[in-house]
């Protein structure tokens, strides 16, 4: 499923990242990295495993909807998945964009405001 949103420009900023050391090493099998991963979740390619729902909420939330979580979730050979979730107040400088494998999320109303990888497994990435 393509976006109406997806093109070569970034559609917002995606703040302080963090991934964890489990997806670190997935990512690595896999032949990718989190520039590329980031890259495409900023320009609206939310990836093969979002379901319609989520799609129409990272849409809304990038034309100035609620403050919700954008989410993207891509799919690689041998069943790995990588997900991303940007944290998305109105004021960019409260956003932060996670990477991780999808059991490593947690929900949003458990997390209350901490990023939402498990944070003892958390490494902030300043590229």
């Amino acid at each position: 499923m393509k976006t109406k949103k997806q093109n070569d420009s970034a559609l917002f900023a995606p703040g302080a990242m963090f991934y964890t050391p489990a997806v670190l090493a997935a990512m690595r099998e896999v032949g990718t990295n989190g520039l590329s991963l980031i890259y495409r979740h900023i320009r609206g390619d939310w990836g093969e495993a979002i379901d319609a729902g989520q799609w129409a909420i990272n849409e809304d939330v990038v034309d100035g909807g609620p403050e919700e979580e954008i989410v993207s979730r891509y799919l690689f050979p041998d069943d790995v998945e990588i997900v991303l979730i940007t944290s998305y107040p109105h004021t960019p400088s409260l956003r932060w964009t996670e990477i991780c494998l999808p059991e490593e999320v947690i929900p949003a109303e458990e997390y209350q405001g901490r990023n939402g990888c498990q944070e003892k497994e958390v490494d902030n990435v300043d590229l």
